[in-house]
């Protein structure tokens, strides 16, 4: 679904709410990939947005209380970002969990990005699993923005640009992403 995805304002959202986004990634290497990626988001939008996210590994969802807890982070945020290596098809528990949410979701505004396949990866160009991931933006209403690496060896580039050209059309999240200025990064541990 390519819809029109927007980013409500502080007054719209209420003081205390938070733009959310889930991070759901396979290891070590998907998850930096995704650090990369969100650490974009909060530079480009640090001072005009409240920005959270909360980190889910694959082989953490099969436990039952880790699986109930990111769900309920799911349903409601306003991003769900894979991060995952090209292959046949998402884990069984990872499917599963996805279901699990899918169903409790509002018809609410959001993106569903998929960071699938790195270069060291054999499969390369559309996975099943981005058909899948696509799917699953559908029936959530949700705006699905994936990024595909295409030959062997390409050097993977998982910046707002890159992942907006390879979208098809720009969402008005990743158009206020891509037009916002970035801000004099003065974001840290401690600040």
């Amino acid at each position: 679904m390519n819809g029109t995805l927007t980013i409500p304002d502080e007054a719209s959202r209420g003081a205390d709410e938070k733009f959310s986004g889930v991070v759901i990634y396979e290891d070590t290497a998907t998850r930096d990939r995704a650090i990369h990626l969100c650490d974009g988001l909060v530079r480009n939008f640090w001072s005009d947005l409240s920005i959270e996210f909360t980190w889910w590994k694959f082989d953490y969802l099969r436990d039952e209380e880790i699986s109930r807890l990111a769900a309920e982070a799911a349903a409601p945020a306003d991003l769900v970002l894979f991060s995952a290596h090209a292959r046949k098809e998402l884990p069984p528990t990872v499917e599963l969990w996805i279901e699990s949410w899918l169903r409790r979701r509002e018809n609410r505004p959001a993106a569903l990005v998929a960071l699938i396949g790195l270069a060291t990866d054999q499969f390369k160009g559309l996975s099943p699993i981005h058909i899948y991931l696509r799917d699953v933006a559908e029936r959530a209403r949700m705006d699905y923005l994936p990024h595909v690496l295409q030959t062997f060896g390409e050097r993977t580039d998982v910046s707002t640009e890159a992942i907006a050209s390879r979208a098809g059309k720009v969402t008005a999240l990743l158009d206020g992403i891509l037009q916002h200025s970035p801000a004099p990064s003065r974001w840290g541990i401690n600040e």
